[in-house]
Parts: C-alpha cells; sequence; structure tokens
C-alpha cells in the first residue's frame, strides 16, 4: 500500500466519526460493552494496523482473532479486500451479475432446482398465476428477485399476500415465489427449523472445476434461515470425507452440538457428499466466464438440490469455523489466482 494512502487511513480510522462508530460497535459486540476502557485502547490500536496495513475490515479483526496471529499466519487469509479483486479476476464481461437476479440464475441452473420458481413483478399483473402456483404448494418462500445474507426471505401460506407485497414495495425487481424444499436425514433431525445449506465454494482452472472448501450452515432460535450473519452457526467439512470439523457462531463461540437441539455437529457425515461434490463440478462449467462461485446446496428428500450461487460469494464462512486461512489452498490450485 503506498504510503499516502496509508496516512489517508490512517487519519480516517482515529478521526471520522463514522469509522469511530463502526469500531466501537464491533468492540462492543465480540468484547462486551463492559470491557474496560484498557481493553479497549489496545485493541483499537491493533484494529488500527489491521485496518491501515493489512486491509482487514473490523469484523474480520475479531472474526480470524487478528491480534493472536503472526505475520504469516495473518497472511493465509483471504479477507474482503482481496476477495473482491480475486472476484474481479474471476469473471469476464459481467456474468457474475446473474447469480444476482434469481429468475436468470434460475433459468440457466433449472435441472439443478429440482423445485418450482414462479416470478412476480406486481400483484395487479401476475395474481393469477400465483394462485395457480398457491394450488400446487400452499406453503411457499417469498424473496427478492435480488438480494443477498438471507434478508427479506418469509415464509408465506396461501394467498397471504403480506409478505410479497412487503418485498414489492421494497424492490423493484420484483419477488419470487419458490417451491419449499424439504429437508432430509440427518439434517432435519440437528433443526428442523431451517433448511440447512452447505456453502461450496468451486473456481475454474483451465476450464477445470475445482472445489475450494465447503462449510455447512444450521438456523437456531427458531428462525427459518440458516446464514450465520442470521444468527445461525457454520461448521467446516472436510473435502475428502465430508465430515464436519468444526462448529461456531459468528461471534466465535464454539459448539460441538448444536446449541437449541443438543444434537451433534462435529463429526456429522454429510450425506452423498461425493454426488454433492460432483454436482457443484458439473454446475461450476455452465456458464464459463463465471470461474469462482459460492455455491448454496441443500439435502432434500429427493437429494442435493441447488439453493443459489454466489458469484462474489464471501470466504469467511469458509475460514472462520477452523480458524484457518484458504490462501494456500487457492494457490494451490492456481498459483496466480491472487495476483492483480
Amino acid at each position: 500500500m503506498l504510503p499516502n494512502l496509508r496516512v489517508a487511513k490512517f487519519f480516517l480510522f482515529y478521526f471520522d466519526s463514522a469509522k469511530q462508530k463502526k469500531v466501537n460497535r464491533q468492540m462492543d459486540l465480540f468484547l462486551g460493552k463492559d470491557a474496560s476502557p484498557k481493553l479497549r485502547a489496545w485493541h483499537r490500536r491493533r484494529m488500527c494496523q489491521a485496518y491501515v496495513r493489512d486491509g482487514w475490515s473490523f469484523k474480520e479483526y475479531f472474526y480470524y482473532h487478528y491480534w493472536l496471529l503472526s505475520k504469516k499466519g495473518r497472511k493465509e487469509f483471504v479477507v474482503e479486500t482481496e476477495k473482491n479483486k480475486f472476484c474481479n479476476k474471476m469473471h469476464v464481461d459481467n456474468a457474475y451479475r446473474i447469480f444476482y437476479n434469481k429468475i436468470k440464475s434460475y433459468e440457466h441452473f433449472s435441472k439443478f432446482y429440482h423445485r418450482e420458481v414462479y416470478k412476480v413483478k406486481s400483484l395487479s399483473s401476475d395474481l393469477e398465476g400465483l394462485r395457480d402456483f398457491v394450488s400446487r404448494h400452499p406453503r411457499y418462500i417469498v424473496k427478492p428477485v435480488g438480494g443477498t445474507s438471507g434478508g427479506d426471505i418469509y415464509m408465506a401460506e396461501g394467498m397471504d399476500l403480506a409478505p410479497l407485497q412487503k418485498i414489492l414495495d421494497k424492490y423493484k425487481g420484483g419477488a419470487i415465489a419458490e417451491e419449499l424444499i424439504v429437508q432430509g436425514e440427518p439434517l432435519a433431525t440437528i433443526y428442523s427449523g431451517s433448511v440447512n445449506t452447505i456453502r461450496v465454494a468451486s473456481m475454474l482452472v483451465n476450464g477445470e472445476p475445482q472445489i475450494i472448501g465447503a462449510a455447512i450452515r444450521f438456523g437456531r432460535g427458531g428462525a427459518f434461515i440458516d446464514n450465520a450473519s442470521q444468527g445461525g452457526v457454520a461448521g467446516a467439512i472436510d473435502l475428502d470425507t465430508g465430515i464436519v470439523t468444526h462448529v461456531c457462531d459468528k461471534l466465535g463461540h464454539t459448539f460441538v452440538v448444536h446449541p437449541d437441539t443438543q444434537k451433534p455437529i462435529v463429526g456429522l457425515q454429510i450425506p452423498e457428499w461425493e454426488s454433492a461434490k460432483q454436482m457443484v463440478k458439473e454446475m461450476s462449467t455452465v456458464i464459463p466466464t463465471c470461474r469462482y462461485v459460492g455455491w448454496d446446496l441443500a439435502y432434500s428428500t429427493n437429494g442435493w438440490v441447488m439453493v443459489e450461487g454466489n458469484s462474489l460469494g464471501q470466504m469467511g464462512v469458509l475460514q472462520i469455523p477452523t480458524q484457518k486461512g484458504i490462501r494456500s489452498r487457492l494457490l494451490s490450485l492456481d498459483p496466480d489466482c491472487l495476483t492483480f
């Protein structure tokens, strides 16, 4: 990083009120509001170093325990700023945008969805089509055509239009009604309140699909969304065996069993793991100009189905549970992928 840019970031860190609010918010969250001024000052100095010198976000400072790592250990983590550069390198001709429109994504990957999706642009024009959809699927999911991180996703029943109207009022791109995924065992037993998905990240190397890493996410607290950013827990999956090895929440609390149901998660064998990996490899070649995708899959009573693809998918879920970065893994697959 250029010296002048470092100086600018240093002053921004300490003298921009919005930045300080973000710093304090993260310290409140991870250290607790009763943390001593001395402890907060100690972390503030190191957060400044992480932000100015290494380009880490304030969340990543706590997610990966920056203050405990050596310089070499810190370098192993691929943080958001670098991930964004990586994605820019991996995608050609804005192909990644397909994944940020759920209808276009469904059109490209319909053979992997194994469920019905209906677009609702407006209730006045699409009411009859929605009524027909509901006749086949009395309970269904509604979500915006665009949207990330599990926000604004609702369960709906029958012709209760309130959830759809809420999305249509907020998003110009419209909404989709989506057939429910019936979760298979053993994932349904561990937590039945949500469809618990796995994230498998892949990239194309010389046209061949390669898997970077994998994690499983479980909902909790009655939420039917499993995303860790919405309060769930995440677990690392060993790529060779499909066994869950480490589990935590976004605050770094570790678990061996699900915190709500007390069902074991660490040691869990992901069902039909080889089939899941094969499905990811097949999907990875559908849009060859989009070389990196974080695939969300669900294990249904009929096997694996695609939930969605994330062409700018975050890498935190692959690194937080194990507290181990994925730089070495990426470079082993493509030595030039992190050269910008």
